[in-house]
């Protein structure tokens, strides 16, 4: 909800936490078929993720594969990701909530082979009833395509065992036709040769005895059935009844997400903005603004020998002034960085200020007076340490304004 998504924007439960939230908004939409908003959410989950090793990114991965699938973006680009996330599976479990996914795929796309491979060892060692019913129910559809009577008989058993039937009584009612059909052929018979056994009464009682006996058994089943259907008729009644008031639950419950959402973005916009404020205020300290001019000049598309612009370098005077303007406006910057980093150096930090300036390996260089392969091992060694797919300079701007 609200509450908890924006809790975690601003004071992170766990470093997943934000990612799993949105995540949950995305399958909600994803559920009411609003397929656009669903994508919005689950990539804003995906891009909240510190790294890609984990469950729920594998979850969210899975669920954009089928998303992908259903919304008629191709079978190839989502079995793609689909075998991604199960070169990371960590658990037999977890594999084979995968499996099951792939298999659905290939049966959708008619690929029955590939389909077996996956959805068998799904109906073999899944303790969950729901996957395994619903794999033997793909598997026995495709033996009953591909003629396999050995396995169809597998799958129909287990089925069997696992379905309710609301027949029990077919048999019986095939039965007592047959008895009926037989009474009329009898009855015909008798009415045929009535004239030769007029003086046989035994016969004749025999006679309206057992039509008397077929009459009763005829009522019988037939308000044995009656109830049945009676008794079906309700029970479809009252889940219909069941799953409209569900329906009209979570479409309650999506209303209120809708309204939390709304204030949500709202108040998301607002954090935006007053990070871009402080960002513009750190950027206007004369500061800063002295060392982006002196380094202006330099070409930060190609390598330059920082011994020519010797006259460059920050004295400490200049050092000093930056950290404390990055304290000012940024005061848990440090911070954030001692817990992810504790044994960063102080030219580590150093170069982490000068990258919230926006400035390149080369100008960096050429300020510190290194070498620019130093700055540049130096800051792919804090990319490393910090775990990041995006630029340092990224990192460490959005970093500053949490």
């Amino acid at each position: 909800g609200k509450k908890a998504l924006y809790f975690c924007m601003i004071e992170p439960t766990s470093k997943y936490g934000l990612a799993n939230n949105l995540a949950k908004l995305g399958l909600l939409y994803d559920i009411s078929d609003k397929r656009d908003t669903a994508f919005y959410y689950y990539n804003e989950a995906l891009c909240s993720l510190p790294d890609t090793t984990n469950l729920i990114y594998r979850d969210i991965t899975s669920s954009l594969a089928v998303l992908s699938y259903d919304s008629g973006m191709g079978f190839s680009p989502a079995l793609e990701q689909m075998m991604q996330v199960v070169s990371q599976v960590s658990s037999e479990d977890e594999l084979l909530t995968r499996y099951f996914t792939i298999g659905s795929l290939y049966y959708e796309e008619n690929i029955y082979d590939s389909a077996i491979a996956y959805l068998n060892p799904v109906f073999e060692h899944d303790e969950k009833t729901f996957r395994r019913t619903q794999a033997a129910d793909y598997l026995l559809y495709i033996c009953q395509i591909t003629d396999d009577s050995i396995n169809k008989s597998i799958y129909s058993d287990y089925l069997a065992q696992n379905t309710v039937s609301v027949s029990d009584m077919s048999y019986d009612i095939s039965r007592l036709n047959e008895l009926f059909s037989n009474y009329l052929s009898k009855r015909a018979a008798v009415l045929q040769n009535r004239n030769k056994v007029r003086t046989n009464n035994l016969t004749s009682l025999f006679v309206f005895l057992v039509i008397l006996s077929f009459a009763l058994l005829f009522k019988h089943f037939t308000r044995r059935i009656n109830v049945l259907n009676k008794d079906h008729r309700r029970i479809i009644d009252t889940e219909r009844k069941s799953r409209y008031r569900e329906k009209r639950k979570m479409l309650d419950i999506i209303k209120q997400h809708e309204t939390k959402i709304d204030t949500l973005q709202q108040e998301l916009e607002h954090k935006r903005l007053s990070a871009d404020i402080s960002m513009e205020a750190f950027m206007n300290e004369p500061v800063c603004k002295k060392i982006v001019n002196t380094v202006g000049s330099i070409n930060a598309t190609s390598r330059v020998n920082y011994t020519d612009y010797k006259y460059m370098k920050l004295d400490n005077e200049t050092i000093a002034d930056l950290e404390d303007k990055v304290v000012k406006h940024f005061p848990n910057f440090k911070q954030h960085l001692l817990s992810i980093y504790p044994q960063i150096k102080q030219n580590e930090v150093i170069i982490c200020h000068l990258c919230l300036l926006g400035l390149k390996n080369q100008q960096i260089a050429v300020l510190m007076q290194y070498n620019y392969t130093t700055i540049f091992r130096k800051a792919k060694n804090l990319e490393k340490t910090f775990n990041i797919g995006v630029s340092l300079s990224e990192f460490l701007q959005k970093t500053a304004v949490l």
